[in-house]
């Protein structure tokens, strides 16, 4: 039994490719409650939404080599709790941030899915103002739930919900050496000296140390750059357009006939057009950078 948080879960092999992870939370409604139900409803209404989602959620948690794992959240019941040891998790006013231990009144599916795999140990994966020093893992459920859930449901562009590393951190926590890579760069990345940050990111980054699938992100990224060039070509025959609207106020603006008026707008024009010259597409400039890194990996 692993122990996070001050909760506690159990793992069960049910067969060679299905494992079931049991969790025992209590729903209660936080002094800033408001919501959809009555206060006294809330302990009910909160665990049938919980279940419902990870009933969803519980088809695509899959791992590397064809497993499954289900998670399972269910009430205390004392008789038959297995040692294992309730979390309580507040409902709070809609308009406040999720964490592990308080939900919003209007928390959603991803977001669930993540706090819960919170309760299994799995750390956040986005830096930014919260950790400078933490590594940005793209679209994983632990940095941007709401899009890796899209891409599994909606779009289709990956399969699980979880990466490789996430399951094996789960069921093997520590045991093998990628998982404590995976450790090192997010969990203990808090602890590292401002003055490290960057070159610890970077060495974490280019050797794919929180331990992402190399060619399923090939694939993603290379159907984003699809996506861009296409979006570029777009763009560039209204560059094109546009630019033939200039060359010819410019033209008309540079005969003389008004005046000075004319040169200030001649030179206004001419700076629209730079600019259309300038044209790059960021978003695609990103991705192959992106690609590269990928490729090193």
């Amino acid at each position: 039994m692993k122990k996070v948080y001050g909760g506690s879960y159990t793992i069960k092999k049910d067969s060679d490719k299905l494992y079931s992870v049991n969790l025992i939370i209590e729903f209660f409604p936080d002094s800033t409650y408001e919501g959809p139900v009555a206060r006294e409803k809330v302990p009910d209404y909160y665990m049938e939404k919980v279940q419902s989602c990870m009933q969803d959620a519980n088809k695509k948690m899959l791992g590397p080599n064809g497993e499954t794992l289900r998670i399972n959240i269910r009430g205390s019941s004392k008789s038959d709790d297995c040692g294992i040891k309730k979390t309580n998790v507040g409902i709070r006013s809609p308009n406040e941030r999720s964490g592990v231990l308080h939900y919003s009144s209007n928390v959603d599916c991803p977001t669930i899915l993540h706090e819960i795999l919170h309760l299994l140990g799995l750390p956040d994966e986005y830096g930014g103002d919260y950790n400078l020093c933490r590594v940005d893992v793209p679209e994983s459920i632990m940095s941007n739930s709401n899009m890796r859930w899209d891409s599994v449901f909606i779009s289709k562009t990956r399969n699980s919900l979880l990466d490789s590393v996430h399951f094996s951190s789960i069921l093997h926590k520590n045991c093998a050496e990628k998982n404590r890579l995976y450790d090192e760069c997010l969990h203990k990345s808090i602890d590292w000296p401002k003055e490290e940050c960057e070159e610890k990111k970077n060495q974490c980054e280019l050797k794919n140390l929180t331990g992402r699938n190399k060619q399923q992100e090939i694939e993603i990224i290379t159907g984003k750059l699809k996506e861009a060039r296409q979006n570029l070509h777009e763009e560039q025959k209204t560059v094109e357009e546009n630019r033939k609207i200039i060359e010819r106020l410019i033209k008309e603006l540079s005969t003389g006939k008004h005046g000075e008026k004319g040169k200030k707008a001649v030179d206004f024009w001419k700076k629209q057009l730079k600019q259309l010259d300038d044209l790059r597409h960021p978003t695609m400039i990103k991705l192959e950078e992106r690609l590269k890194i990928v490729k090193s990996w």
